[in-house]
């Protein structure tokens, strides 16, 4: 029995006892309950427990999300990250539920070999989901295309080619989410002092973004350690590093100071960017936090009593689902025909007044950005379910209440998917369309 699934757990727990505060902090009716629609633990008759699958909400008859792969994973984890994506989804207004998935690694390590049989078994037994659309997977921490398309040929699907490059695009919507934040604080980026807990893929992209902008980044981490220098590191020589001693590019780099992983998010520095394992920032460490802004560039970074926390202390911390949600953006953006350059221009101008919003509701109604983020997308929750039973009350009747205008609007946003038809006139209605769509 390869899949092993319960619908709708209500006894489902988070395995931590701050997590129970989760009810308390999203609360928006029932929409906010911890249970899951579907739960699954992922097994094989020789390798025994391979993961989770999570779908945390349907809308239509589908969800997204990635897949993880990592060691020491849980179920919890798995479904706090399948809720995050609900909310990331959401606040975007797409028709897409939210899901994860976790592969197990061992602890130990594995050759090339024994991870190629993991990921080929993992996708034999995720496959009465995904083959029928139910979930939709994607790259996530430890998984590239080349993985995810292990994982989809031994489930029966033909493999996908790389689209766009969601590590930098996530590190593009977390640095316009910390703009609109020093903006309404009227502070400058310019000066400030950076520690990024974890220099992946997101870490490094918006190391280079800050940088760029002026920002000093005086500390980072990466699984092998954590390095501070309050003068500034140099990104060009880390870069260079991490080429050729990976994750203990942290070790080789000698101008700096080594820390603990802890540390370095207690740094007195202005903005910290916790951007690596869940929850670390919690209950027993969010009194220590020193920045002035915490910008969440992974999902799940901080537990919700930390959150409130922090909430209380005057520290700024952002909604981690809304800064990390680049990748899901391009990636829906590039679906209907947009290229590179203008998924930035979207992100940098028209998501960018979606997060001004988001903070200038919070200062009105002095609740945290992260709460008022979650009102926001349970509100768009249930407006896109709407829209889904709308869609299934049958094509005339959505032709009848359709204005000629929507109309064109939606034939030109379906032909500018085709490079064909990659023409100014089109892609003005189409971006109109989009932006109406998404709601940015």
């Amino acid at each position: 029995q390869p899949l092993r699934s319960t619908i709708g757990e209500q006894h489902m727990k988070i395995g931590r006892t701050e997590m129970d505060a989760l009810t308390a902090v999203e609360r928006e009716g029932a929409l906010a309950t911890l249970a899951p629609q579907l739960s699954c633990t992922v097994q094989d008759e020789r390798l025994g427990t391979l993961g989770y699958v999570v779908i945390d909400r349907f809308v239509g008859a589908t969800a997204i999300g990635g897949i993880r792969h990592a060691p020491g994973l849980t179920l919890a984890e798995v479904s706090a990250l399948a809720r995050a994506m609900t909310l990331k989804c959401s606040f975007l207004r797409l028709h897409m539920g939210g899901a994860k998935a976790g592969l197990i690694a061992p602890d130990a390590g594995e050759s090339k070999q024994e991870r190629t049989k993991r990921l080929a078994a993992f996708g034999r037994g995720i496959a009465p989901l995904i083959r029928h659309g139910s979930y939709s997977p994607g790259e996530d921490l430890g998984i590239s295309t080349t993985d995810l398309n292990v994982i989809r040929q031994a489930a029966g699907l033909a493999s996908v080619a790389p689209t766009c490059d969601g590590g930098y695009f996530t590190a593009r919507t977390a640095f316009v989410t910390l703009q609109a934040a020093l903006q309404q604080q009227k502070r400058p980026l310019a000066g400030s002092t950076v520690a990024i807990e974890g220099y992946g893929r997101v870490g490094s992209a918006l190391a280079t973004l800050l940088a760029q902008a002026g920002a000093r980044i005086v500390a980072l981490s990466t699984k092998a350690g954590a390095i501070y220098n309050p003068a500034g590191l140099d990104l060009d020589r880390l870069s260079a590093l991490r080429q050729t001693a990976g994750d203990e590019c942290v070790l080789a780099y000698r101008e700096a100071e080594q820390l603990t992983l802890a540390e370095l998010l207690l740094l007195a520095v202005d903005i910290v960017v916790p951007c690596a394992r869940p929850w670390s920032i919690h209950a027993a460490n969010a009194a220590a936090i020193q920045a002035a802004i915490v910008l969440p560039a992974g999902n799940i970074a901080l537990t919700p009593a930390a959150q409130q926390r922090l909430h209380e202390r005057g520290i700024r911390c952002l909604p981690d689902f809304v800064a990390s949600s680049g990748a899901v953006l391009a990636g829906v953006l590039h679906s209907r025909g947009f290229q590179p350059d203008e998924i930035t221009r979207i992100i940098d101008q028209d998501f960018r007044r979606r997060v001004e919003t988001l903070l200038d509701q919070a200062g009105n109604e002095a609740r945290s950005p992260v709460e008022v983020a979650q009102t926001i997308a349970w509100r768009n929750f249930r407006t896109v379910q709407q829209e889904e039973r709308d869609q299934q009350a049958g094509m005339l009747a959505k032709l009848r209440h359709t204005s000629p205008r929507r109309l064109v609007e939606r034939v030109a946003a379906q032909l500018y998917r085709r490079p064909l038809f990659h023409v100014m006139p089109l892609q003005r209605v189409a971006l109109a369309r989009t932006r109406g769509e998404l709601g940015v």
